[in-house]
């Protein structure tokens, strides 16, 4: 087991301490903003996590997925005016939920490293951002969340779906289990990026957060 101290990849704070050691990894948390994060030597080889995204089957078509995603769309739906435009930032292999929004008047774009990788999308600025089961993927979360910030205009809506640590059992909890989750976020962890970057937050369940930049 690992003594030694790690630099918090979202918030550059020291003396991230070891969390949990298990499933063949080390998860670290930070004094600063509570995120957990598993460190980079212990992170997949792309190829090896391309692999394991293609596993998933996130079918547009499937009601179950929709009604999931849902849990996202609704609140953002509140919020955003009709005919603005979006991005779906890491849409993955099966581009679901701007297919979703398109069929409900928005104009989407979508941006994937691996799967849907148009730097071009990256030059814009949004209305509205949403990013599902993504966050707990970036390897480098400070840079990643930089830019979100940079493609939503002043005033829009950044919307976030990622199951949140609630201080339960970790070792139980089964967000951990996949080897392509290396980051965790916590209640605290988005209240910290709200105030990093001056956002009104408003937090749904334990899976959503709607920040207004």
């Amino acid at each position: 087991m690992s003594h030694h101290t790690e630099e918090c990849p979202l918030c550059s704070s020291n003396g991230c301490r070891l969390y949990h050691s298990g499933n063949q990894r080390e998860y670290f948390i930070c004094p600063e903003c509570k995120l957990i994060h598993v460190p980079a030597k212990y992170h997949l080889p792309p190829d090896v996590e391309a692999s394991r995204y293609n596993e998933h089957n996130n079918n547009p078509k499937d009601p179950e997925y929709r009604k999931f995603l849902n849990r996202l769309m609704d609140p953002m739906l509140e919020k955003l005016s009709p005919g603005s435009n979006g991005l779906d930032f890491g849409s993955g292999p099966g581009p679901t939920l701007s297919i979703m929004l398109e069929e409900g008047g928005f104009n989407m774009n979508i941006y994937d490293p691996i799967f849907h990788n148009d730097g071009s999308v990256l030059k814009k600025t949004y209305d509205f951002l949403t990013c599902t089961e993504t966050v707990e993927h970036f390897c480098n979360p400070k840079v990643s969340w930089h830019l979100i910030f940079q493609l939503v205009r002043s005033g829009g809506f950044i919307g976030i779906m990622t199951q949140m640590y609630d201080g339960k059992i970790f070792s139980d909890w089964h967000y951990i289990r996949d080897h392509t989750h290396v980051e965790f976020y916590s209640k605290h962890t988005f209240r910290w990026l709200s105030r990093k970057y001056k956002a009104h937050l408003n937090l749904i369940g334990d899976s959503v957060a709607l920040l207004q930049a």
